[in-house]
């Protein structure tokens, strides 16, 4: 068990036993669940702020595109009217 994890669980079965829950094990808490949870919550975290990113690249790689192509577009319609 970790360090942070005792220190968690001690701080949780101080708290039970102030709020009145008696007879208070420590292998009653499961801290890991809370560990694993928290993980949970920052791999979401992460694959929501990756999906962001991935919207603003794809954005602007597609609007970096079509106005090059306009660009072009119009350069080319200009110098098939003779335009210098």
């Amino acid at each position: 068990m970790s360090e942070k994890s005792k220190v968690q669980l001690e701080s949780t079965t101080t708290t039970l036993q102030q709020n009145g829950v008696e007879n208070v094990e420590p292998h009653a808490i499961n801290v890991q669940e809370n560990l694993e949870t928290s993980e949970l919550k920052n791999e979401s975290s992460n694959v929501a702020a990756m999906r962001n990113f991935y919207a603003i690249s794809f954005g602007y790689i597609f609007f970096t595109l079509t106005d090059s192509g306009l660009r072009m577009i119009v350069l080319l319609e200009l110098y098939d009217r003779h335009f210098n």
